[in-house]
């Protein structure tokens, strides 16, 4: 099943980007992982990266989005059993706590949900607008992440993923 999940993702993941690609991946210079940055009032960045690959538990159900610009990145990662996502918000890997869910049901992610940052007091509101099942998930096709901070910043980054589930 692990097996399938990965070859799911890279499918989801070449799927984002195909007919984005200019170039042949051999001639592409290597560079740092890509953010989202924007700036506050007071004119301190904020970025989001890029996260590592990431592994379900045995028996949960992941949301695996990606940014697709400037290239597809992988910026967002939530399971539905912990009620927990994941980021990297100004360069460190950041746990977010799902703090509101709405909407339909989608492989048990709500297809509206809102996560804080205690420490850092942002918050990403996940909405998914269309999804289509597929074998092992539901292929993401429309959706965005919206992020704000109590300073009033706000970040809105159109995504498309997957979502999956471990059962073996």
């Amino acid at each position: 099943m692990f097996v399938n999940l990965l070859k799911f993702i890279s499918l989801v993941a070449l799927t984002c980007v195909a007919g984005c690609a200019s170039t042949p991946i051999e001639s592409a210079p290597v560079e740092e992982p890509k953010v989202v940055a924007v700036t506050d009032e007071t004119g301190l960045p904020y970025e989001l990266g890029e996260l590592n690959a990431q592994k379900l538990e045995l028996g949960d159900c992941g949301l695996f989005l990606f940014a697709s610009r400037p290239e597809p990145r992988f910026v967002f990662f939530g399971e539905a059993g912990k009620g927990t996502a994941k980021i990297v918000l100004n360069g460190s890997e950041t746990t977010l706590i799902r703090s509101d869910v709405s909407g339909d049901v989608l492989d048990l992610h709500y297809t509206e949900q809102v996560y804080t940052a205690p420490i850092e007091g942002v918050e990403l509101r996940v909405t998914i607008n269309e999804a289509e099942s597929v074998e092992g998930g539901s292929q993401i096709s429309k959706a965005s992440i919206r992020m704000s901070s109590p300073e009033g910043w706000k970040m809105v980054i159109p995504v498309g993923g997957a979502t999956s589930c471990r059962n073996s």
